[in-house]
Parts: structure tokens; C-alpha cells; sequence
């Protein structure tokens, strides 16, 4: 079996790889490096990614009908080895990877047409209110409530470790609703705009004096019910969902700098060893979970990565409730 790409394969990785030589600063990838606690680089990074967005090279999984590319599973492979190659610096991909599938299995039409456009052209930050003080990894344990009111939720509580929130226009959270089932029952996923009074953003800066982590409160924060997610006490099988969605690109992000060495003779390609085991996911028709394993020795400077095997990886066990859209 041949598993080399193939011309028209090759001729697409030329094209990623000549529009971000130039779109991006001499150096950027090897002498510069994105660092998402400088402000300036952040908003460099976002109209980066509101160009490549314009340009069609962003929501490339998702489905047509909803503002995606819907492109092979191989070609986004290629796509994004080539932007881990070259470093480039993306912004609100927690909306594009995980939060926008799940607004397409669980929201309803107004809240795709609300939400789905504003990250498709990467114009919207997004940031994630899971953990909370005392709810970190038992975040069922989570307290932040949301009380129905009239025709509303009134959430208070608060949530840490928020990333990038200082950024965001929007926060996708969990509260609980129901405070007197298993803990697990009664959660549920909001959506909130981050300027709804009440809502305060406190920075958490680090050792090194950066600041990317956040608290975020709710005092008596009103949300209205077009801004919850999916059914009310239902929150946590969403809430696996987006994170089902989350854990595999946290693997990607390895693919192909962070977890290979890089060779003194090839500066700017990886040294890959045998075995070295790298994870891609997506979402869509053509994208399920596959383990994707280098069996060649490091390419050089100039060559495409080597010839790949392919293995299929155990998908996560998930209850949705309804399923995964289908062409």
C-alpha cells in the first residue's frame, strides 16, 4: 500500500505553507514565538486568525451547511501540520474544536444562527467556566447557581482558572439548577454574554507575572432562557460532550513541535523517532479518531513529513441526545 500524499496533496501543503511564510514575521516559529500573556501579541494573533478565517482556513471540519469546509480528514491533516510547523499563532480555538460542535448537537437553530457565524470568523472570543475554587477535578461538585426567575436564570457563584477571559465577549459555563438530586443530575450549560451586569472579571497572575488565568463572578447575573444550552438538568452529558471534543486537541497540540525533539541538522523540521505517537481529531463526517503513528526517520528541512500508518483509536463512550449530524 502506498501511503505517500499525493500531488494534488502536496500542491495543498505548498499553498498553506506559502501563505503563512507570508503572513507571518520573518522568525516567527523559530526566533518568535507566540506568548498568550502579552496583549499585543494577542491581538496580533486574532486578526491572524480573522485573516485565515476570511480565507476559509478555519472551521475546516465543520459541515458546509453551517459555515465549515467540511474537508477530507487527510486534508486537515496536512493543514495542520503545516500550522504547527510554522508556529502560527490561533486564538478562540475552544470555540472552534469544541464549543461549536456542541452548540451543533445540542442548540437550537437560533442559537446556531446566533453563535456559529461569530466563531466561524473568529470575530467572537469564547472563554470556559467549568472549574470553581473547590470543583476542579470533581467538577460535579461545582455550586455556582442558576435560580429560574420568570423568564430568566439569576446565576451567582464563581469560577477560576478562566482562560483568556479578560479577552472574551462570551463565556460557555455550568451551573447548578438543581441542587437536590445526585450532584451529576442537576447541572446545567449556559451561554452568557460576558457584559451582562454583574458579571466581573478578577486577573490571576502567575509567578512569572503573567496574566492568562482569571476569576470570573456572577452576582445575581440574569440570563435569559434563550441562553440555556440544551436541555435544563441535562448539563453535564453536554458538558462531557464539549470536553470529549476538548481532549483530543489538547493531544493535537503536540502534533508536531511540543513532543518531538528538534535535530541541530533540521532546525526547522522535527526529528521524529520511531513510534512517536501523535493524535489529530476533528469534527464531521469524515473525521473519526485515529491514532497516527511515524514510521520514518527525520525528513529534512525542506521535505514533506514521511509516510504515515494508520491505526483506529477507541472512541469515547458518550450518551448524546440526539445524533451526530450525518451528509
Amino acid at each position: 500500500m502506498d501511503w505517500k500524499w499525493s500531488k494534488e496533496e502536496e500542491d495543498f501543503r505548498q499553498e498553506v505553507r506559502g501563505y503563512l511564510k507570508a503572513g507571518l514575521p520573518p522568525g516567527w516559529g523559530k526566533e518568535i514565538f507566540y506568548d498568550q500573556d502579552d496583549d499585543e501579541q494577542f491581538k496580533f494573533a486574532h486578526e491572524f486568525t480573522k485573516k485565515l478565517a476570511k480565507h476559509g482556513w478555519l472551521v475546516v471540519s465543520w459541515p458546509k451547511d453551517l459555515g465549515g469546509q467540511d474537508w477530507p480528514f487527510w486534508k486537515q491533516v496536512i493543514f495542520y501540520e503545516e500550522m504547527a510547523y510554522a508556529g502560527a499563532p490561533l486564538v478562540g480555538t475552544n470555540a472552534v474544536r469544541f464549543l461549536g460542535p456542541t452548540i451543533m448537537l445540542y442548540g437550537t437553530e437560533a442559537q446556531q444562527k446566533m453563535h456559529l457565524p461569530g466563531i466561524a470568523s473568529a470575530e467572537v472570543m469564547w472563554c470556559q467556566g467549568y472549574s470553581e475554587p473547590n470543583s476542579g477535578s470533581d467538577l460535579a461538585s461545582l455550586q455556582t447557581s442558576a435560580v429560574e426567575d420568570g423568564d430568566d436564570f439569576v446565576l451567582n457563584g464563581q469560577k477560576i482558572w478562566t482562560s483568556g477571559a479578560q479577552h472574551s465577549e462570551w463565556i460557555f459555563m455550568l451551573a447548578r439548577t438543581y441542587p437536590t438530586v445526585p450532584k451529576h443530575k442537576g447541572i446545567s450549560y449556559f451561554l452568557v454574554n460576558m457584559k451582562t451586569p454583574g458579571l466581573t472579571v478578577q486577573p490571576l497572575i502567575d509567578m512569572s507575572g503573567g496574566h492568562h488565568f482569571n476569576q470570573v463572578f456572577f452576582d445575581n447575573v440574569r440570563v435569559p432562557r434563550s441562553g440555556l444550552l440544551g436541555e435544563k438538568n441535562r448539563g453535564w452529558y453536554m458538558a462531557t460532550t464539549t470536553l470529549s471534543f476538548e481532549r483530543p486537541e489538547w493531544s493535537a497540540r503536540c502534533m508536531p513541535n511540543a513532543f518531538w525533539k528538534t535535530s541541530s541538522t533540521t532546525p526547522s523540521r522535527p526529528s521524529a523517532t520511531a513510534s512517536r505517537c501523535r493524535s489529530i481529531h476533528s469534527f464531521g463526517k469524515n473525521s473519526p479518531r485515529w491514532r497516527l503513528r511515524s514510521m520514518s526517520p527525520a525528513p529534512s528541512p525542506t521535505a514533506s513529513p514521511p509516510p504515515l500508518t494508520i491505526s483506529r483509536c477507541p472512541a469515547l463512550s458518550l450518551q448524546h441526545s440526539k445524533p451526530l449530524r450525518a451528509n
